[in-house]
């Protein structure tokens, strides 16, 4: 099906194919029986190959999640994710982790949908296209149950990720792409070549704009199959002799630089590499280990494979506990090697603040193609842009830092913090980058601690509408200050700073006692402080009615029982975010969880987050699907379509977020404390973590996807993919970094699912 040969002209042919020739093959599972329909990812787990070169392993696995096909290979020199989809605009992508690079066909619409299929026998004898820089070829076969396909030069990327994802993203991409005026820009246009070859081939074929890397598609049609190329119109058609029978390969090379992957055995904590005694964790260990390098972790595949620091730091903060200090390493090293200061280069209208953490980078041919627009390619070529944009990431790194270095032992601490990295010609260390960090983080927090008004709280950059993790255009409901960044992420990030500069090697530089008791100053001013202005109040016997209202607006049942609050007259909850003129968006939220993995609340609090994490819906966030992010009962029917089931942070359940929320909880039992916890707390905390484990192992085989949606069925929310809900045509990743988090995110029943 897919297949990565590698030139080696050291070793003879027989050798060299004895060595590296290896085809795996992939079946599609019987649906399971569960009300997820569709949405269930049907997998399998294709099993590890060894690698031609040395001990390091190859992965081959497969998802399958309607309408999309999923093939992810690699080995030591060549990682690649395919994507086959169907349906009315069928499409394939060869999405590589090097240089966010991918080929992408994009074929016309049709009168009806077509079944775009993988072959499972495609021939293991194409050979390399040579480029002159001993690449690999990825070859694929696939097939079709129609007997035209049209392709049309302006949908085919051969380049950046970036570059696919605005041409089939967005709310008006599906109008765009269905009336024929999307197209890929001129200069990508411009720069890809078609040939058509004597053997009835047909190959793409486009220089990268550094000048030097290339991305070859050569297409050959299978017999009964030709292609018709027309210059003229830039349009190639599939067509079949024969009904319903379109088939052809695709070779596709790519010599941008690859990735030094980690190894499974270079990842997990158990030093074995291998599939642990629960079966269904080998594809979380594969999908981790896809997206898991030296340079970085990938955020997600097809349409994040690249790095993004919030992602980074949630996903090793959650999976700590069952990886490798190297994957920690890594991880960390990928987010203070890109902090802002000299020799950064930031997006159009920021300013790389030195200690800032970055948020995204664009990188390859989609950083080139605005420096090519810019008039600048010449002095930057191949120099990454990065996303300084998002206010949350530079409260993260301090808390997943101290875990890290206080889990990892003394000595590896200190070889971590003392690592070299050349920074704009200067040479420096992870410790004195970090510093740089803590002074922003200090002097970010400090107007609020000298003045704890609203106004001093942290709040978007820039005008900007996203942020934090909700950065959709509504995940916070058009506020502009939001609640996990002040009331949970701002006070840990201080609190860690105090703790990690008293310890060596950090207490050694200069000034660091100092900071760190600024730090804990603030801190203890902004856990007392900040949560106090997003608190909302709404009378109980409103609260009953807008539950009532909002039940049959959905179409469930709705629960007798209201909320329970610390006040009988109220129900008492946090607000998402707070608006432009510092009032509550009443929205209840998932961000909870942050506050229990990162900080430490007093037990009336606690037995507040309890019980709002194990309420009903929309009481609460519990529903049948799984726990919803957002839950806007108790706001105004304006805010509720904001938050409805079609949004990316909508009444919509994302996995990482249940993990999340599982994880603090579980941290808040096992936490040991001057003043143990009054049994109603702990009775609570155990309550809410039951509540949220039942749900979330009804769902378990939906942990891997990124998010879903439901809808009501009999009164019940039924999980349904988020692709058939959403209305600006954002596709979830096959797999998120995020979500391979249950292999360290545990139900408290030991050994149970």
């Amino acid at each position: 099906m897919l297949e990565i040969k590698k030139n080696n002209q050291k070793r003879n042919w027989r050798s060299f194919m004895a060595r590296i020739r290896y085809v795996f093959t992939a079946a599609v599972l019987l649906a399971m029986a569960s009300p997820v329909g569709l949405l269930a990812c049907k997998t399998r787990t294709l099993g590890a190959l060894q690698s031609a070169r040395d001990s390091n392993p190859s992965l081959s696995f497969s998802i399958t999640d309607s309408p999309n096909e999923n093939y992810f290979l690699r080995d030591d020199s060549r990682a690649v994710h395919l994507i086959a989809t169907s349906g009315l605009m069928p499409r394939i992508i060869f999405a590589y982790p090097a240089a966010n690079s991918n080929a992408a066909l994009v074929f016309d619409k049709v009168a009806r949908p077509v079944q775009l299929t993988v072959e499972k026998d495609a021939s293991s004898s194409l050979g390399i296209r040579p480029t002159g820089r001993a690449p690999s070829t990825v070859t694929s076969g696939f097939r079709t149950d129609t007997r035209e396909l049209v392709l049309n030069l302006r949908r085919v990327v051969l380049g950046s990720v970036r570059v696919t994802r605005d041409l089939v993203e967005g709310p008006e991409a599906k109008e765009r792409l269905e009336a024929h005026t999307a197209a890929v820009p001129t200069e990508i246009l411009s720069s890809t070549n078609v040939s058509t070859n004597a053997d009835g081939t047909i190959e793409l074929k486009r220089r990268q704009l550094n000048g030097r890397d290339e991305i070859v598609s050569l297409i050959k049609p299978h017999p009964g199959t030709t292609l018709y190329w027309n210059a003229k119109t830039s349009v190639l058609r599939f067509v079949s002799n024969e009904p319903s029978r379109v088939g052809f390969d695709i070779d596709v090379t790519n010599t941008s630089p690859m990735l030094r992957p980690l190894a499974a055995n270079e990842i997990f904590s158990d030093q074995k590499g291998s599939a642990s005694s629960r079966s269904d964790d080998a594809l979380d260990r594969q999908a981790l280990e896809f997206l898991s390098s030296r340079e970085k972790l990938l955020a997600g595949s097809w349409r994040f494979m690249t790095y993004f620091g919030r992602d980074t730091l949630l996903s090793a903060r959650l999976l700590r506990p069952a990886v490798s200090p190297a994957f920690m390493r890594a991880a960390l090293g990928s987010v203070i090697e890109r902090l802002g200061g000299p020799g950064m280069l930031p997006l159009d209208q920021q300013t790389a603040h030195p200690g800032m953490v970055a948020h995204e980078e664009d990188i390859g041919d989609f950083a080139n193609l605005h420096h090519l627009r810019h008039k600048k390619l010449s002095s930057l070529k191949d120099v990454p842009r990065y996303d300084y944009g998002m206010v949350d990431s530079d409260f993260l790194l301090p808390p997943v830092l101290e875990d890290f270095l206080t889990t990892s032992g003394r000595d590896q601490a200190e070889t971590f913090l003392r690592t070299r990295v050349q920074r704009a010609g200067v040479d420096t260390t992870y410790g004195e980058l970090l510093k740089t960090h803590f002074e922003r983080v200090v002097n970010l927090a400090e107007p609020f601690a000298k003045n704890p008004q609203p106004e001093n709280l942290i709040h978007l950059l820039n005008d900007k509408i996203v942020g934090d993790w909700r950065d959709s255009a509504d995940g916070l409901g058009g506020g502009v200050t939001s609640f996990n960044v002040n009331a949970s992420l701002v006070p840990a990030a201080l609190s860690s700073i105090e703790r990690v500069l008293r310890t060596p090697p950090l207490s050694e530089l200069e000034s660091a006692d100092q900071l760190a008791k600024q730090a804990g100053e603030y801190a203890n001013i902004w856990n007392k402080e900040a949560a106090q202005f997003f608190e909302v109040r709404v009378p109980s016997n409103g609260a009953r009615q807008a539950q009532q209202d909002y039940c049959r607006k959905l179409s469930l049942n709705c629960p007798a029982d209201s909320l329970s609050s610390s006040d009988a007259d109220a129900v008492v909850f946090d607000a998402v975010s707070l608006d432009s003129r510092r009032r509550p968006i009443p929205v209840l939220h998932s961000d909870y969880g942050f506050e229990l993995l990162f900080n430490e609340p007093s037990e009336v609090r606690l037995r507040q987050i309890a019980a709002l994490v194990a309420a009903p819906f929309p009481a609460g966030l519990i529903t049948d699907a799984g726990m919803v992010v957002a839950n806007p009962v108790y706001a105004d029917a304006k805010m509720q379509s904001r938050f409805n089931h079609g949004s990316y942070h909508g009444i919509v359940v994302w996995s990482w977020q249940q993990a999340l929320m599982a994880a603090g909880l579980a941290r808040q039992l096992e936490m040991t404390r001057q003043v143990p916890l009054l049994p109603e707390t702990l009775a609570a905390l155990r309550s809410a973590q039951s509540t949220l484990w039942k749900v979330i192992q009804q769902h378990w085989d939906l942990r891997r996807s990124e998010l879903w949606g439901w809808k009501a069925e009999n009164g019940r929310a039924v999980p349904v993919s988020f692709s058939e809900l959403t209305k600006d045509n954002t596709e979830p990743n096959a797999l998120q970094l995020w979500s391979t988090v249950y292999l360290a995110v545990k139900p408290p029943e030991a050994g149970s699912k």
